[in-house]
Order: C-alpha cells, then sequence, then structure tokens
C-alpha cells in the first residue's frame, strides 16, 4: 500500500497513541510518534510531516505550546495540525482553534472520524494556494520541495494582509497567517 502522508503525533498515553498510529498506518499512512514535546518542533523543522496530530495535556510543553512554536516558526507555521485531546468543551475547542489549530477533536474519537478527518486535512493542505504570484498563473512554491504543502502567499490591501488558507487577516506591520 502506497504511504499516503507522513504523520507526526504527540500523545503521553501509549495506548491512545498505538492505537491511532495502528489505524493510521492501516489507512496508508506513515506515522511517527512521540511521547512528549522534547524537541519536536526543532523535528518539524528539520524533517517535516505532511501532518502533526497534538494531544494538549502532555508532560512537559503541552499541545498548545507546542503548536505556537510551529505557528511561530516559518518552516512549519504552514504545517496541517489537529488537536486531539481529552478537553473537549466548547471553549478547549475555541482556544485550539483560535491558537491555530487547523481541525480539533476530542476524546474519546473513533478511529473512522479520526481517518475521516486526518484525510480530510491532507487533502486541504494539498490544494494549490490561491495567492499564487499576482495572476501569472504560476503556482506558490511548494514548502521544503514537497507538492503537498504550498507556502501561501498573502493578498494585501493597504495595511491587511489576507491568508486564505490559514483563514486569518492580519493588520499592521506584523504580518503572519497564525497570530
Amino acid at each position: 500500500m502506497t504511504a499516503q502522508g507522513l504523520i507526526y503525533y504527540v500523545e503521553d498515553d501509549q495506548h491512545i497513541r498505538d492505537l491511532a498510529a495502528y489505524a493510521l498506518q492501516q489507512a496508508g499512512h506513515t506515522v511517527r510518534t512521540f511521547p512528549d514535546g522534547t524537541g519536536f518542533a526543532a523535528l518539524c523543522a528539520a524533517e517535516p510531516p505532511d501532518a502533526v496530530l497534538l494531544d494538549i495535556m502532555l508532560p512537559g510543553d503541552d499541545g498548545l505550546e507546542l503548536l505556537r512554536q510551529l505557528r511561530g516558526n516559518p518552516a512549519t507555521a504552514a504545517l496541517p495540525v489537529m488537536m486531539l485531546t481529552a478537553k473537549g468543551a466548547e471553549y478547549d475547542t475555541v482556544c485550539g482553534l483560535d491558537a491555530g489549530a487547523d481541525d480539533y477533536l476530542a476524546k474519546p474519537f473513533g478511529m473512522m472520524e479520526l481517518l475521516s478527518r486526518v484525510n480530510a486535512l491532507l487533502r486541504r493542505s494539498s490544494l494549490p494556494s490561491s495567492g499564487a504570484a499576482a495572476g501569472s498563473g504560476e503556482a506558490a512554491p511548494a514548502n521544503h520541495g514537497e507538492p503537498s504543502r504550498r507556502e501561501e502567499q498573502p493578498l494585501h490591501s493597504g495595511d491587511i494582509s489576507l491568508y486564505l488558507a490559514a483563514h486569518r487577516a492580519v493588520a499592521g506591520a506584523a504580518r503572519s497567517p497564525h497570530r
């Protein structure tokens, strides 16, 4: 079976980590798992995955902090990230999405739903950026030479930058899709 995507999954509960990794592997994904976030953001920059799955409640840096690190680094800012966590209240979901997560799935979750959401995340991240070189017909450059992730070029109007793929609008000098 051909690998569909490289998935990094940070989860401190070994049973959940192993079960989700098994389901993803059976669906054709390559999965690399981590029990905590030690060195995780640096590894994502050095060896970028196609998608990241993060638990929130982790030893050391929690999943939201890892998400902030990813979004704060230009090399990893556009990585698709899904939060997989026991924190399922509406407030927690909103905090995760507002922090820059692309999707949020509360535990307990079904493996079929996880696979469907991961596939959707990968599908959305592989779409060409609508910010291609100002109508030139050229596609935006691929991230790290891989066609599955595209660096998004924002649309600018005055001091406002619109990042369509990240669903972000930024006003002022600090232009980043994940702030």
